[in-house]
């Protein structure tokens, strides 16, 4: 986010290498393979590795890109420009939880979430399957009821509601919200903001990228429910931004949009043969859970829409080098220093702290156009006390949470295959890679299926594999239905899967 007269962008990011490496979950696998090696954890494995290869490569075939050549365009969706009647929107009072306000002329944002408000714009207008090269929503603050300001947070909706029923308590008439104000994530909404930003002067347009949710939702109008402006700091002050029915009608709401000459349409090629997974020469850091320190929280920036062009990259499966890095990013919390080095692959985490300060896609691109392929860190099936999500699964979902993970004391093992899990947690990681522009995601702690109780889920072994099986393919399906260039990998015993 950024007022619209002095865009606000992150600076670029970095790394130390160290090759005393201890990786915790490497370490754990390794030793697991060889403390059991029978004939069932074979099988299990031989499941595990089978699967990775099926969810990039397998059972529909690999799906690329086609461009095709369309007119690049320029619009700005305003209520009444142009004869636009797309945009809907309404507030959500905790005060008067019955009361809808879609027809009211501002939309107020109070500090502390107690009042929230929805806007979306139609998109019918776009290219079907346009390649999004930016989208900024514009808001307005017309007032507020005291100085000082706050951080407001712009989160995509995940289920549909009408400006005309809407109210703190229900979506439409007849459907109430998953929690009171749009506020169950997973459900109402999602986790993870699309953008972010502070707010402060009246009389002020203010700016924020939703170009990540604009390119899914032309390319899958039906997941097109909108957003919600919602704060999260102490102070009760009123924000009130000019609404679609604001009288001044050059103020109202703008969702600016610029897409190029190409479309993207998503096309499968038939199964390749299934070959030796390549060798990798692993270069690595040494780890430790104490070196993350405090966030600093910042505006996120919607990537560059997917494919880049990034120069000369080698092809997945010719990997022969690669780095690993979960913190201590250097020069100044930047990927400069791994930009310089001449590795195939690269494995960072989703946050340079390991919290919420997340890596932007400026700087995930920038690396890319180094000539590396750049893969996501994050757990599938265990969560540390420091990640954003913690106080979400332990307020919202607890009984997620299993047994620490030996010699983590930080870290629990979860339910994996609990729907909550998904909702709360997996998906808003895989959004947030594809935010971010990330080519794929590395995927830690599928071990965990071994590492708990037997019965964890009420079955066996074998079954709790399997179950860490459908959520890899589900990561997958979901993440190539957004890009369908988008990777999977496991490390294991030297090899990338």
């Amino acid at each position: 986010m950024s007022k619209l007269e002095q865009p606000n962008q992150e600076n670029s990011t970095s790394v130390n290498y160290n090759k005393n490496f201890s990786l915790k979950k490497v370490n754990q696998f390794i030793k697991f393979f060889f403390k059991k090696v029978n004939k069932i954890y074979l099988f299990l494995l031989g499941v595990l590795a089978v699967s990775v290869w099926w969810v990039n490569y397998g059972s529909r075939g690999t799906a690329d890109l086609v461009k095709a050549n369309i007119q690049p365009g320029l619009v700005v969706l305003q209520q009444d420009l142009n004869k636009y009647q797309g945009v809907t929107d309404t507030k959500l009072d905790s005060s008067k939880p019955k009361r809808n306000y879609g027809s009211t002329g501002t939309l107020t944002v109070q500090a502390d979430s107690w009042i929230g408000s929805l806007i979306k714009f139609d998109l019918s207008d776009i290219p079907l399957n346009a390649l999004i090269e930016e989208a900024k929503l514009e808001l307005f603050l017309v007032s507020t009821n005291d100085s000082g300001s706050f951080t407001l947070k712009i989160y995509k909706m995940l289920r549909p509601w009408l400006e005309n029923e809407a109210n703190w308590t229900k979506a439409t008439k007849n459907v109430v919200w998953g929690s009171e104000g749009a506020n169950k994530i997973g459900v109402d909404r999602e986790g993870i903001p699309l953008s972010q930003g502070r707010v402060s002067s009246v009389k002020t347009w203010y700016q924020f990228d939703l170009t990540s949710a604009v390119q899914e939702w032309v390319i899958y109008p039906n997941k097109n429910f909108g957003v919600l402006l919602r704060g999260d700091d102490s102070s009760a002050i009123e924000f009130r931004f000019a609404s679609a029915n604001y009288s001044d009608k050059s103020l109202r709401p703008r969702l600016v949009i610029k897409w190029s000459g190409q479309t993207l349409i998503p096309t499968f090629t038939p199964i390749p043969t299934l070959t030796t997974l390549p060798t990798v020469t692993s270069t690595v850091p040494s780890i430790s859970p104490t070196s993350y320190f405090s966030p600093t929280p910042s505006p996120l920036p919607s990537p560059s829409p997917y494919p880049t062009d990034v120069g000369i990259r080698p092809e997945f499966n010719n990997v022969k080098t690669w780095v690993y890095q979960l913190s201590s990013y250097q020069p100044n919390n930047t990927l400069d220093q791994i930009k310089r080095n001449n590795f195939d692959l690269v494995v960072v985490d989703l946050a340079r702290d390991g919290m919420s300060n997340y890596f932007t896609n400026q700087e995930i691109t920038s690396l890319k156009n180094s000539g590396k392929i750049v893969l996501a860190y994050f757990e599938i099936g265990a969560l540390e006390n420091y990640r954003p999500e913690w106080n979400i699964v332990n307020s919202q979902a607890p009984d997620l949470l299993l047994g620490s993970v030996s010699g983590w004391p930080d870290e629990r093992y979860v339910k994996y295959w609990d729907e909550q899990w998904w909702n709360l947690v997996v998906k808003n990681r895989v959004d947030q890679a594809l935010r971010a522009g990330f080519d794929g995601a590395y995927m830690d702690m599928i071990v965990t299926y071994e590492e708990i109780a037997a019965n964890a889920a009420g079955t066996n072994r074998e079954d709790l594999a399997r179950k860490m099986v459908d959520l890899i393919a589900r990561v997958s399906q979901y993440a190539k239905s957004i890009n369908p260039n988008f990777k999977m990998a496991i490390f294991k015993l030297g090899k990338f899967s």
